[in-house]
């Protein structure tokens, strides 16, 4: 019945859920009970409700063992991240300022060459570096780094918030964006990690 099936494809995403974090907006409000039964429906059937935003959001961490203001300079100077992030052909900063640059970015995802420019804000106090796409083929990407300290080490995250910007199909290709993103997001924080502790 078709009321079993729906419940087969809740299920479904209820376990997608464990590997895919995501976080989903009702006009502003988290969607919650009856909005959230909609939005699975819509999802697994293919009918779209208007009013409905699905913005994908990963967010990555890992433990590094090491001194926080070298790990946060090691972040900080991305124009070297090509050299041990093997996804990544290019960085090249095309403006700096006071606790800012530009940044142009070229890589390598799976043979397809995907290309940006992002400013970075830097807040050294703070150990943060916020980052917002500001030309690229994402029509959404922004994110944050941060540190915290921890008893065995240094906590750093790394969030990714995008919108792939197609909405006929976003619902069909979010997931595997969202999957893509976050082996992408992990390998990075996987690399900060080897600099730091070789």
């Amino acid at each position: 019945t078709l009321f079993a099936s729906l419940i087969l494809k809740i299920n479904r995403i209820i376990t997608e859920s464990r590997q895919i974090l995501s976080i989903f907006y009702w006009k502003n409000k988290t969607i919650t009970g009856r909005r959230k039964l909609q939005y699975i429906a819509a999802r697994y059937t293919g009918k779209e409700e208007r009013g409905l935003i699905i913005m994908p959001f990963v967010k990555s961490d890992i433990l590094i063992k090491g001194d926080k203001n070298a790990i946060y300079q090691v972040i900080q100077n991305m124009e070297d991240y090509p050299r041990f992030m093997e996804s990544l052909v290019s960085v090249t900063v095309l403006e700096r300022g006071k606790n800012y640059d530009i940044s142009h970015w070229v890589s390598n995802v799976d043979g397809r060459k995907i290309v940006w420019t992002e400013r970075d804000d830097f807040y050294p106090e703070d150990f943060k570096i916020t980052y917002q796409q500001t030309d690229g083929d994402l029509k959404k990407m922004e994110g944050v780094w941060e540190l915290n300290d921890e008893a065995e080490g240094v906590r750093v995250s790394l969030t990714v918030d995008f919108e792939f910007g197609i909405p006929m199909i976003a619902g069909l290709l979010n997931p595997l964006l969202v999957r893509k993103v976050r082996e992408n997001s992990e390998a990075m924080l996987a690399a900060v990690k080897g600099q730091i502790e070789k």
